[in-house]
Parts: C-alpha cells; sequence; structure tokens
C-alpha cells in the first residue's frame, strides 16, 4: 500500500515536470514569434510636429525663388538695361527734331482749342472767343481778344503765338499775335491774323501760347555785304532786309515795297499811292530814316532805308521793324510767323 501511494507521487511529479518544461517550450516559442514581428514591422522613431512640417515647406519655397533669381539676374539686368536704352533715345530723338511744338513747347502743356465761334479760353490776362476763319482779300483767322488785366495790352511789346493744327495735331503754321490798336483794360477788340491757304484749307485746332526768346532756334547768317552780315524776309510784293553787326545784332534794316496796278483795281491802285506818298513823308521826318516813292506806268516802289544807330526806334510804329541789338532767331522767328520767309 505504501508503496502504490510512492508510485503515484513520483508519477504526478513526472507530469508537473512534464507541464513545466511543455510550458516553457511554449513561452520560448512565443518569444520567438515576438522578436521576429518586430524585425518585419516598421518602428516609429519620432514624429516632427506640423509646425515644423508648414516650416520646412515654405523654407523649400524660398531656396528655389533664391536660386532662380541668381541664375535669373543676368537676364534681369539685360531687361532693365535695354528698356533704359529705349528711353533715353527717344529722348534724343525729340531734342534732335527741328523746330517744332515739341521743342518750343512742354508737350504736357499743350491745350489744344477747336476753331469755332462758341470756343471761349483764357490765356494769361487774355480771353479769347468767336474764333473762325474767314477769306475775303485773303486768308484770315479772325477772333475777339478781352484785355483782363489792370493795365493797357500792348502787341508790340508782347510775344504770344497762335499755332494751327490739322484734326490729328500736324502743326501747320505759327502766327504772332498782332493788331494795330492795343486794347485797354477791360475793353474787347477784334483781331485779324493773316493765314495761308493751307492753314485756311486744312487747320481745325489751334493753340495760344507766351514765347520768350530762349524759346526760338538759333540762325545762322550766310549772306553779307559791305562786312554786314544780312537777312532778307519776303511776302509777296515786300522784301525787308535787316543787317547785322560782326556781334550778329541788328543795325539796319531796308524796306522795299513794290505796288503792282492790277487791271479793274485803278482806284484801290490810286488810294494805295496817296496812303504810301503820305507815309513816306512822315518817315523821312524821323532821324536815322530815309524813304521814297517812285511810279512807274504799271506799279509804284516804296524804299525806306532805316540806320537803327540814330533813330528813334519808339517813333517807328511797324511791326516788322525790330530794334537795334535784337538777334538774327528773332527776327527770322517772328517774321515768319507772319507769313514772311526768310533766308
Amino acid at each position: 500500500m505504501a508503496k502504490k501511494e510512492i508510485k503515484e507521487s513520483k508519477d504526478n511529479n513526472q507530469d508537473i515536470k512534464a507541464n513545466q518544461t511543455q510550458q516553457q517550450k511554449n513561452n520560448d516559442n512565443l518569444g520567438e514569434q515576438s522578436n521576429k514581428s518586430s524585425i518585419l514591422e516598421p518602428q516609429v522613431i519620432g514624429q516632427l510636429p506640423f509646425e515644423k512640417q508648414k516650416s520646412s515647406f515654405w523654407l523649400f519655397i524660398f531656396f528655389g525663388i533664391l536660386i532662380g533669381v541668381v541664375f535669373g539676374l543676368p537676364y534681369i539686368n539685360d531687361y532693365i538695361e535695354s528698356k533704359t536704352a529705349v528711353k533715353e533715345d527717344d529722348n534724343t530723338n525729340i531734342e534732335d527734331q527741328p523746330n517744332s511744338e515739341s521743342n518750343l513747347e512742354d508737350v504736357e502743356d499743350v491745350i489744344y482749342r477747336e476753331i469755332d465761334k462758341n470756343t471761349i479760353f483764357n490765356v494769361e490776362t487774355l480771353r479769347f472767343n468767336e474764333i473762325s476763319k474767314e477769306f475775303t482779300d485773303d486768308y484770315y483767322l479772325n477772333m475777339n481778344v478781352t484785355n483782363n488785366a489792370n493795365e493797357t495790352f500792348d502787341f508790340d511789346n508782347s510775344n504770344y503765338f497762335v499755332e494751327l493744327y490739322t484734326a490729328d495735331k500736324t502743326l501747320l503754321e505759327r502766327v504772332k499775335l498782332t493788331n494795330s490798336e492795343n486794347i485797354a483794360s477791360g475793353q474787347t477788340v477784334n483781331v485779324k491774323l493773316l493765314i495761308s491757304e493751307n492753314s485756311y484749307n486744312n487747320a481745325t485746332l489751334l493753340t495760344v501760347s507766351l514765347k520768350e526768346e530762349t524759346d526760338y532756334p538759333e540762325v545762322e547768317l550766310t549772306k553779307s555785304l559791305d562786312d554786314k552780315k544780312m537777312l532778307a524776309c519776303t511776302s509777296q510784293n515786300n522784301t525787308i532786309t535787316y543787317y547785322f553787326d560782326s556781334n550778329n545784332e541788328l543795325i539796319e534794316i531796308t524796306d522795299i515795297l513794290n505796288y503792282p496796278l492790277e487791271t479793274g483795281k485803278e482806284n484801290e491802285y490810286a488810294e494805295a499811292i496817296n496812303q504810301y506818298t503820305n507815309n513816306v513823308a512822315s518817315l523821312n521826318n524821323i532821324e536815322g530814316v530815309s524813304s521814297s516813292l517812285a511810279q512807274s506806268d504799271y506799279s509804284f516802289t516804296v524804299n525806306t532805308q532805316i540806320d537803327l544807330e540814330t533813330v528813334n526806334f519808339s517813333k517807328l510804329d511797324n511791326k516788322y521793324y525790330f530794334a537795334k541789338g535784337t538777334l538774327p532767331k528773332v527776327v527770322v522767328f517772328e517774321m515768319e510767323s507772319m507769313r514772311y520767309s526768310c533766308e
């Protein structure tokens, strides 16, 4: 009986050991599987915060732009230099142009007015209105001019110019604003300016501006007589020759007018002879002036010599005469604006 119990006890111990051995094998198998899975599966070491991801994105963009600018800088520089060169060339072309509106007046200051009786505008102290073109014995630009200043407006001592343009703003003619009588303060006079046939037919716009002598282009005199430089300005039957000294200052004037007899205008011709005979007599009363009238069968000629060294210039009431010392560029610019051609 005792032997039997001992035997059962041994058997139980063997079963326990067998179970323990089996459990150990199971545990070893699980460890091996765990190690295999840890090798095959990816491991997360750390995670970059979202804000840092965004910063990295913009940093990448920044370096991309920087690299683009560095490599593109030579091309950008060439583009800028090409544009600058074009602008400089444009300015040079404007300065090199001959006497034109762009030289005489800043383009931004040019205000074009329609040649129309309803047009009204002011320039300095003068008011212009009732503007029209007309043809009678010649071609004229007709307008009313009102003096808004407190003193009399003197045409002879002013340099206002009317410039006539086509509809596409092509300059046709420049005309000096002149009149036989001045304008008292607050008064209005009608002014008729001689214009060319071309301006009469094609001008639709005008500008009025006050110009300085510094605006006039320089003139080089190429003709001379007895050591005096000369400039001849001609319009129809009248030739006025201006003589200058070695300093290009005006010293003498010769004015020759030839008045022809036209068929059917005998009465006008007789009136003209009487008028010029009186003018010659008046001029000969002025010291420094010598004037004469000579008649032929079909015309008469008036020859007037003026020595500006001795004459009292204030007594010469003639818009085509200039004071002693006047420069050639002034004579040319203003005479050509009164429908004379000078050479």
